[in-house]
This record gives structure tokens, C-alpha cells and sequence, in this order.
């Protein structure tokens, strides 16, 4: 762990005699699930507040001597030992933050996606077959499930026959910047070119919108021409 995390001190480890460090109070609890959920959002591609982009390699280190910090500063040797382990060493944090991803910015979590996938097959195709064979699964995907999945993107892409959840989530998330009338763009790195913006808003968005964006583009746009904002 020293060798990923020049920074740890190996003498802060959890205690075999002294268990009270394996406990994170409520009030703990709450702000070190905010910071995670601030790390995994985190991405080479989204400036910081100093209007300066990090590298991916930065990020997990920030990342990391953060949670480090937090957990040696509140006395919480277990925390930090289960942290690093299973949630910021470089095996683990490559499965969760999207900062691992350079190039683009991910837009949804496959984890989810897969869970509600295979929630779909078990409930709806296989309700008669809880402990299926393995042909018998496959039999089931090849006849039932994905030719129902590739009817309901004819209809709902291809056809346009009806607006799927997704799109009518974010038109409402979109025309509520509407009716906001005075957004400081100045404060901000708004990129339309790329779709980028540096406030807190935009990285913790689903569809990485945030209200500087919508201005931007809505008033900045001369015969079909983006133009980039900046501070």
C-alpha cells in the first residue's frame, strides 16, 4: 500500500485490541459517502475550480490522500484499511470512477444497467424458471428477450413512435434551466464544443447538464456557430 500511496503512514493501522476505529458514526457516514461520490464523478476531461484539468493518475492520488486524511484525522484505522482494499486501490478503483476513462466522460453506470437487465430476464422472462438450466437461459435470450428489446428500439429510435423514460427525464431537467434568468457564466469553464463545464452542478448531474450550459447555448450561438465561454 505504501508503494500506490507514498503518502500513508505505516503505523496507522487497525488495532487488535481497540476495535472503536471499525465504526463511522451518522454524522461521518454521510460526509465520507459525499466524498466518494465526489471522487467517482471526478474526470481528467472536467476542470476543477482552479479552472485546471488533472491527470487520471492525479485524480485516484487526490482521491485517495483525501479519504486517507479524513479517516486519520477522525481516529478510523478500520475505515481506511477497508477503504483501501476494496474502494481506492488501483484494482478496485478502476471498476467504479469514471476518472479511469480519459477520453470520454461515462454517462451511466454499467453496473446498474446490468442489474436492471438481468432483474428484467428474471422477472419477466424467466418467473416459471427460477433456477433455469444454462441452455434453457439461453434459449430464453436468443427467442423472448432480445428480439423484445430490439422491437422496443425500432419503435422508440429508429420509428420515433414514443419518447423513452430516459429522454423525457432530461427535457424536464433541461427546460427547468429555462426559468432561471440571470446565470453567471464568467464564474465557470463553459466549453459547448465539447459539452463541458467546471461547476459543481455539471459533475454531479445524470446527464451532465448544469444551467451555464443552457444559457450559453441558448444565446450564444451566431448562424449555426458554437462559441467557447471562459473566465
Amino acid at each position: 500500500m505504501k508503494e500506490e500511496f507514498p503518502f500513508v503512514d505505516v503505523s496507522f493501522l487497525p488495532s487488535v485490541a481497540s476495535r472503536q476505529g471499525i465504526v463511522v458514526h451518522q454524522e461521518k457516514r454521510q460526509e465520507l459517502l459525499d466524498m466518494m461520490d465526489r471522487h467517482a464523478r471526478k474526470h481528467p476531461l472536467i476542470p476543477t475550480d482552479m479552472q485546471a484539468c488533472m491527470f487520471s493518475w492525479a485524480i485516484h492520488q487526490d482521491s485517495a490522500q483525501e479519504v486517507y486524511d479524513f479517516c486519520k484525522g477522525n481516529e478510523l484505522p478500520d475505515a481506511w484499511a477497508y477503504l483501501s482494499c476494496e474502494w481506492y486501490c488501483s484494482e478496485r478503483w478502476n471498476l467504479w470512477a469514471r476518472s479511469t476513462t480519459p477520453g470520454v466522460i461515462p454517462g451511466a453506470s454499467t453496473t446498474m444497467m446490468v442489474e436492471a437487465h438481468w432483474s428484467l430476464i428474471k422477472r419477466h422472462h424467466l418467473v416459471s424458471s427460477p433456477r433455469a438450466r444454462l441452455d434453457r437461459v439461453i434459449y430464453v435470450l436468443l427467442q423472448d428477450t432480445i428480439p423484445q428489446l430490439a422491437h422496443k428500439w425500432s419503435q422508440a429510435v429508429l420509428l420515433r413512435r414514443y419518447v423513452l423514460p430516459f429522454e423525457k427525464s432530461f427535457l424536464h431537467e433541461w427546460n427547468k434551466f429555462a426559468d432561471i434568468q440571470s446565470v453567471d457564466t464568467r464564474r465557470y469553464f463553459v466549453d459547448l464544443q465539447t459539452w463541458i463545464c467546471s461547476c459543481p452542478a455539471y459533475v454531479s448531474s445524470r446527464f451532465l447538464i448544469c444551467k451555464h450550459l443552457y444559457h450559453v447555448s441558448a444565446f450564444s450561438s451566431t448562424n449555426g456557430c458554437l462559441h467557447i465561454y471562459s473566465c
